[in-house]
């Protein structure tokens, strides 16, 4: 629980005591009942009595509405940081390789899931201990038979409700996983509507959602009606503990032990002790279940907090390949490979498909961590991802509008740029949203073909100030005669230092680079533009 509170603990602490004192109430309760009973036939104490009762009422009032508010806030307060929590988790990364429909689940049902099963139960069970303790102190005072007696049904019904942990456990999981391959399934056709309203595919995935419909229903009634069995035998043994106690106390009078006022007081108390006891294993069951919930969504900083090992605050002159081995699945895509790359020179990857083009810039923008890549002397894994990246700006294949106007698509708030939107909108060719200033775009409602979507992109990676420019395919959706505009104006800087894959490849737009880099056979080399033109484009 300590996990969650974070930096509420006063409002915790301040629940904590209000659940002490809604919990001591009951024992007053208990007092007022045994009072009013053995005081049946003092008429004078009547309206004392009336007083006493009157003023319990109105503080007992009091006393749960305060307690089930700041509970209600504490859970809210929660609900926020467990979100804020994740979030951050989230943007802090990298690079996010986790499905969005995990992420969706994820916020809407795990946390849901946290805060009404999780974060409940353990704030009820600190009442029902408080309210446990206080009720055995008082039956234990009248009579110690009852107490013994209702110990050893509590002990029965724990030993119970352990043997049935692990099946809860799991099918709270099976229906987690259900639910979440739900999502997904819901997911799968908002993202191909498209092509499946084209192919006429409306029964075939009518008939997916239909199984796995059936099967979160049928995995929802697994989970719930397990715990409702549980939960029905937990109420049994609490019926047999109350007349247990009734009977007892009916045995105590006779023996002259007991009156009736301290039977109805025990009675009242024995509630005390029997709610507890089965409230507690009802909601055991409920944090038993969610236990691997909880341990999901305990926020650790790990590996995203090592952005704070190294920052680069001066300009990168140099990045540096040395002895690199990158493997994906046991098979090498590079071996011992050695490259420098300096800065204010122009370098273009060539390759052919699958040879390790984009794991090349992976690495170098810091997608792939490697103990091998050297920034000014410095291994890149060392060194925070968020101060390497206000060096860097890269284009990719494709990118996203953000849900912002195309001015602020362009700028994302930053003011410093050599360029400003609209030199750059001339420069691509995209002078008819020069006075479009307003619209807000994004990816769902954008009316721009592919080729006008890959130049707002460059437009963005040009406004800014960075050492390196890094692109990969920055040009394949751009026309071929668009394409080598761009090309060329990108390449006319003189100190720029850039780094780019290209399958786009002209004789006048290759020699406007200073290196080309070839990869092939598991390594790469650097040839000069010269040679590389006389080698392979003649």
């Amino acid at each position: 629980m300590s996990d969650f509170v974070g930096k509420h603990k006063k409002i915790y602490y301040l629940a904590l005591l209000f659940i002490i004192i809604y919990s001591f109430m009951d024992i007053v309760k208990s007092l007022l009942i045994e009072k009013i009973y053995d005081s049946v036939s003092m008429v004078h104490t009547f309206y004392t009595i009336l007083i006493q009762s009157c003023i319990f009422i109105m503080t007992f009032v009091l006393v749960m509405m305060i307690q089930q508010y700041l509970v209600e806030v504490l859970k809210n307060k929660i609900r926020y940081t467990v979100n804020k929590q994740l979030y951050k988790e989230y943007l802090s990364i990298n690079f996010l390789n986790e499905d969005s429909s995990e992420i969706i689940h994820r916020f809407q049902n795990e946390v849901t899931l946290l805060i009404d099963q999780y974060v409940s139960a353990k704030l009820n069970m600190y009442y029902l201990i408080v309210s446990f303790c206080f009720g055995s102190f008082y039956v234990g005072f009248l009579s110690v038979e009852v107490l013994v007696f209702l110990y050893i049904c509590g002990i029965t019904t724990l030993s119970i409700n352990k043997l049935c942990k692990h099946k809860l456990s799991t099918r709270q999981e099976m229906m987690l996983q259900s639910q979440q391959e739900w999502i997904q399934g819901i997911k799968n056709i908002c993202s191909n509507f498209k092509v499946m309203k084209l192919y006429s595919l409306e029964s075939k995935f009518t008939s997916i959602l239909d199984h796995k419909n059936q099967e979160v229903v049928n995995k929802i009634l697994e989970f719930n009606g397990f715990l409702k069995i549980i939960s029905a035998m937990n109420a049994g043994i609490s019926q047999i503990m109350f007349f247990g106690t009734l009977l007892f106390g009916v045995w105590l009078i006779n023996k002259n032990i007991l009156t009736i006022g301290s039977l109805l007081g025990i009675v009242q108390a024995s509630n005390m002790v029997i709610n507890p006891i089965l409230n507690y294993m009802n909601l055991f069951n409920n944090i038993v279940a969610s236990k691997s919930i909880v341990d999901k969504l305990k926020i650790k900083s790990e590996k995203q907090n090592q952005d704070d090992n190294h920052c680069i605050d001066k300009e990168i002159d140099v990045i540096e390949l040395k002895d690199l081995t990158v493997a994906y699945q046991d098979e090498n895509v590079f071996e011992h490979v050695n490259l420098i790359l300096e800065k204010g020179k122009k370098y273009l990857i060539v390759g052919e498909s699958g040879c390790g083009k984009t794991t090349l810039l992976n690495l170098l923008t810091k997608q792939i961590d490697s103990s091998r890549v050297f920034i000014n002397g410095l291994a890149l894994d060392k060194i925070s991802f968020s101060s390497y990246m206000k060096h860097i700006a890269y284009v990719t294949q494709q990118s996203d509008l953000l849900p912002f106007t195309l001015h602020e698509n362009i700028s994302l708030g930053r003011k410093k740029s050599k360029y400003s939107i609209e030199e750059l909108l001339v420069k691509l060719n995209l002078k008819m949203y020069l006075e479009d200033n307003n619209k807000i775009y994004s990816n769902e409602n954008q009316q721009m073909s592919g080729g006008q979507l890959q130049r707002i992109h460059i437009a963005r990676a040009l406004y800014g100030t960075y050492d390196w420019l890094f692109l990969d395919e920055a040009f394949s959706s751009i026309d071929e005669q668009n394409a080598k505009m761009i090309e060329r104006f990108i390449l006319s800087e003189k100190d720029s230092s850039i780094v780019a894959i290209s399958h786009k490849l002209s004789k006048d737009i290759v020699s406007l680079y200073d290196e080309v880099l070839v990869v092939e056979n598991k390594t790469i080399t650097p040839i000069s533009t010269n040679k590389f033109i006389k080698m392979y484009m003649n």
